[in-house]
């Protein structure tokens, strides 16, 4: 048993240490309290709708992305051996976006044999019709009766904050029966503001709404108000009658990297 002196030392030096830790209590309390809330501080806060996600940060909550759809595939014959595919979506989203998705596109011939494989990755952008256009698709002496393209369902969608422009289009035109075909088309920026990298994907179909032409082109920059006619050629005839353009303008690169920053300037 502790005698009375002992005990009166061991109370005294518990008050000391009390005094000389509550500083470091009450600061420790401070700090966990006044820790800044970020977008990837594992918790919801802010004006966040999940955690991490929504409201001023980058990242869209899954919840908040709408449908979006892979409407059809078609490979196109560009010369003997070279083919052409098209991946069309619709796509719902305004304001997010998803980049860096990976698809495969399998080519196979009349007797269901695979003849050519491509990977690639892409931008689903938020406008309404998106597509993907890969080019000069090799298959030696194989012919293509079909086309088939995966993707993975991207996991991370991004929220745009920015207004996204696009240039209108107008005047679509085809020159048929040509051995060297090619179509044309009008692009107008009617906005304040120039805009820049704008990829154009035409796309070629015939009386009965076959795709029978896929091709693309840049633009580098359209001025305000300014008018620019846009062409896209093919090296071989279309293996049908082309009737009806459809122009795709999209801006791909504003996506990539990612490079937006939220209006409160929070990460």
């Amino acid at each position: 048993m502790l005698s009375w002196s002992r005990r009166h030392q061991l109370a005294y030096a518990s008050g000391v240490a009390a005094v000389i830790a509550l500083p470091f209590v009450w600061w420790g309390i401070l700090w966990y309290l006044t820790i800044p809330e970020t977008c990837t501080d594992g918790n919801q806060n802010q004006d966040e709708q999940g955690v991490d996600c929504g409201g001023s940060c980058p990242l869209a909550c899954a919840f908040e992305v709408a449908p979006y759809t892979l409407q059809w595939t078609r490979a196109v014959r560009v010369a003997p051996g070279r083919y052409h595919v098209v991946a069309y979506f619709e796509n719902s989203n305004r304001a997010r976006y998803a980049r860096d998705i990976p698809y495969e596109i399998t080519l196979y011939d009349k007797d269901n044999q695979i003849i050519a494989k491509r990977r690639g990755s892409f931008v689903l952008t938020p406008q309404p019709i998106v597509v993907v256009l890969h080019t000069n698709i090799d298959t030696g002496k194989s012919v293509a009766a079909r086309a088939v393209f995966t993707y993975v369902r991207p996991e991370r969608w991004y929220q745009y904050f920015n207004e996204y422009l696009l240039p209108e289009v107008s005047g679509e035109i085809i020159a048929t029966n040509s051995l060297r075909p090619r179509a044309e088309a009008i692009l107008e920026n009617p906005h304040p503001d120039p805009l820049t990298s704008i990829t154009a994907v035409g796309l070629v179909y015939d009386a009965g709404g076959n795709l029978v032409g896929a091709s693309q082109t840049q633009v580098d920059r359209l001025e305000p108000r300014e008018r620019k006619r846009i062409v896209f050629t093919w090296p071989t005839a279309w293996e049908g009658q082309g009737v009806r353009l459809e122009v795709v303008v999209s801006r791909p690169s504003l996506f990539i990297p990612l490079a937006h920053i939220a209006p409160s300037g929070r990460q």
